[in-house]
């Protein structure tokens, strides 16, 4: 700290003994998604993103791009995948792939259409849960620092 951040912050100790320096002051008081609210999300962002692929990838104006769970590769075609918030899930096409790859500008959407009825059947429910398990060791970890 330089010398006038130190004798800012030791004026505010010597008024308020308990106040400490600290980066950020999160205030915002999260209540973690039950399983079927976690999975309207999947499904919502799997829609979202269907709406933009067969908008012709545009975003209308003033809009938001969704949160995108496919990408375009250099030759043109895509690959796919399903988050739950900015998580991709694990292991939906076998052990350790969470991607679909080599899906045409066509069969884009359709895959989206299918993986959004997936998540809507509870077929991802697992690898939701176990990112939702995640977060809440995460959040519980960082709440004991």
């Amino acid at each position: 700290m330089t010398t006038n951040q130190t004798s800012i912050f030791k004026k505010f100790q010597a008024k308020f003994p308990n106040v400490k320096a600290v980066s950020d002051c999160n205030t915002a008081q999260h209540v973690a998604d039950d399983i079927d609210a976690a999975r309207d999300k999947v499904v919502k962002k799997l829609l979202d993103n269907k709406a933009h692929v067969d908008g012709g990838f545009k975003t209308a104006t003033g809009g938001k791009r969704p949160d995108r769970v496919y990408k375009r590769k250099a030759n043109g075609t895509f690959g796919v995948g399903v988050k739950y918030g900015n998580r991709w899930l694990q292991d939906l096409f076998g052990e350790g792939q969470k991607m679909l790859d080599g899906l045409t500008d066509a069969e884009l959407s359709e895959a989206l259409s299918v993986l959004a009825e997936c998540a809507k059947n509870a077929e991802f429910d697992g690898a939701i849960e176990r990112i939702m398990e995640n977060n809440k060791a995460d959040k519980q970890s960082r709440d004991n620092e």
